[in-house]
């Protein structure tokens, strides 16, 4: 318990939900990764280091009541529910987008369930397409529109907010890319392996 670190806009740090300063109810053990909504009016939670496990959707909570608000769930091509490695609002708190295997998906936060939008991150011998598990997201402050996805596959991708159309790839980390951070002022991307 306890290691669960993202500020909500208002500045609150969470480490849990049963002793920090907004009480979700839930089985907190299970989870290690929250990204509060740009409003700070509700926090998605996720299991197992940030990623969601197998059969389990990613649930979006109300930060005043501690209740569930939504679940949204991807699905395979076998209608097998497919786990998300990572998540994260739109500036406007409108998408929730989710890194998967060789994608992304974007599900509208007022449509719980699983309608989403995929976009494909890869794709066979195109030169340029992000390969492996999108491990970490990430929105620019300043910009809006560019979005940092990092993989598994040792690389980093820039979007276009809006359009989800891959701008850039950025190859050459030694492993795979756990973290991507803008700057406050939107100049530096900064990344972890």
């Amino acid at each position: 318990m306890g290691d669960a670190l993202d500020a909500s806009p208002q500045g609150y740090y969470v480490c849990s939900f049963d002793s920090g300063p907004v009480p979700i109810y839930c089985a907190w053990e299970e989870y290690s990764g929250v990204k509060w909504s740009p409003d700070g009016s509700c926090c998605l939670t996720v299991t197992d280091d940030n990623c969601t496990s197998r059969g389990q959707p990613i649930k979006l909570w109300d930060a005043c009541s501690g209740q569930l608000r939504a679940s949204y769930r991807a699905y395979d091509d076998a209608d097998e529910i497919t786990a998300a490695a990572s998540v994260t609002f739109s500036p406007d708190g409108s998408k929730l987008l989710a890194g998967y295997n060789k994608a992304l998906r974007a599900f509208d936060v007022a449509r719980p369930g699983r309608e989403c939008r995929k976009i494909a991150t890869y794709r066979k011998r195109q030169e340029g397409s992000m390969a492996g598990i999108i491990s970490c997201l990430c929105f620019s402050p300043v910009s809006n529109d560019l979005l940092a996805a990092g993989s598994y596959s040792r690389c980093i991708g820039l979007f276009d907010g809006r359009t989800y159309e891959q701008l850039l790839l950025l190859e050459g980390h030694k492993g795979g890319v756990t973290q991507v951070s803008f700057s406050p002022d939107g100049n530096f991307l900064y990344t972890g392996v």
